[in-house]
């Protein structure tokens, strides 16, 4: 396969990748999108736990496929970008290297879903505990998106591969994911149940389907030979 046909392909895996996890994305959400929020009370969350287990198992399995769509798509990206930076390649083995990293703390975010839809019965205390700890758990996925993010967004930025405001709106991603970081209110719009998942989540799939249309549609920018 030349070189032009392998980017072709490249593209074409990467583009397909990003908007099925977004797809995903939506699907798995919606499952539980009447999840009570992280100031609920245990007893609340008991009760809504035990009428969703289905919800719950069908919620883990929809988002595994999206962490397994969206690895697909880091990884295509890196591939097409990391040509553009040239060696030693830094900013785009960090960003995929981070974006790997946000992935495994949400894999490990989703095991006390997996336990909700699982076992019935739980304790209220219990089944409180692990909501905070799914919750939190995302949160902390913040800081590895936002490398992962604004690494390849000054990829994009400084070498044209995409339009230019493709990768200034990865910064704003990455901003959203640092208010999401430190987001530890009781309560309202900066607590975790708020912004890390109503806000930074969404706009974070929403740059990947940018990027996926671009690239499906083969309108991104006239790259340079390398970064200088």
């Amino acid at each position: 396969m030349n070189q032009a046909l392998a980017n072709a392909s490249t593209k074409r895996f990467t583009a397909i990748s990003g908007i099925i996890g977004v797809i995903l994305f939506a699907a798995g959400d919606a499952l539980i999108a009447d999840l009570p929020s992280i100031s609920a009370p245990a007893h609340t969350m008991a009760t809504y736990v035990a009428s969703h287990q289905t919800q719950f198992l069908l919620f883990v399995f929809v988002w595994g496929a999206t962490v397994a769509a969206t690895l697909c798509f880091l990884t295509g990206l890196w591939s097409l970008l990391r040509h553009l930076e040239g060696a030693p390649d830094v900013l785009a083995t960090l960003a995929l290297g981070a974006g790997y990293i946000v992935w495994a703390i949400v894999l490990g975010g989703l095991a006390p879903a997996l336990e909700f839809g699982y076992r019935s019965g739980q304790d209220e205390a219990v089944v409180k505990m692990l909501s905070d700890l799914a919750i939190l758990g995302a949160t902390l996925s913040a800081f590895p998106t936002i490398v992962s993010v604004v690494a390849f967004s000054l990829l994009i930025v400084r070498t044209g591969a995409f339009a230019r405001w493709v990768g200034w709106f990865g910064f704003v991603v990455g901003f959203a994911h640092l208010l999401a970081a430190g987001a530890f209110a009781q309560d309202g719009f900066f607590s975790p149940s708020v912004v890390s998942v109503f806000v930074a989540p969404p706009l974070y799939f929403l740059w990947i389907l940018i990027l996926s249309v671009a690239l499906l549609l083969g309108r991104s920018g006239k790259p340079s030979s390398g970064m200088k």
